[in-house]
């Protein structure tokens, strides 16, 4: 009985430190961050702005402008849909990285460099 008490503990532990531990080829918070938040300013951007334009091929164009923030960021496009796809199952730590967009963004914190859009 004390093993098996023992045994459940120690999963417990491990279960719950494991969600701080990021796997190998998962983008880490501070580097999701910024990525994160230019991907959304450049979904906005097509939405509010080019998708008006009927000249304007807008999934060509948000194509391509998230073909240059992954540039930017020397991210690839696997890599950010594989990091998104683990922040979404991991709510708690998704949740932080968004607060953390929203609090630099909302003091305008120096040093805190986006891409710029166009």
């Amino acid at each position: 009985m004390k093993n098996l008490l023992l045994l459940v503990m120690i999963t417990s532990i491990i279960s719950c430190g494991s969600e701080n531990d990021i796997p190998d080829g998962i983008l880490p918070p501070q580097k999701m961050e910024p990525v994160l938040w230019d991907y959304l300013r450049a979904d906005a951007y097509t939405t509010d702005y080019l998708k008006r334009d009927s000249t304007v091929n807008d999934t060509l164009e948000n194509l391509k402008l998230q073909q240059k923030l992954f540039a930017y960021y020397k991210v690839s496009r696997e890599d950010f849909y594989r990091s998104y796809d683990y922040y979404i199952s991991h709510s708690g730590m998704l949740t932080k990285i968004i607060d953390s967009m929203l609090a630099k963004q909302n003091r305008k914190k120096p040093g805190y460099k986006l891409m710029e859009i166009q």
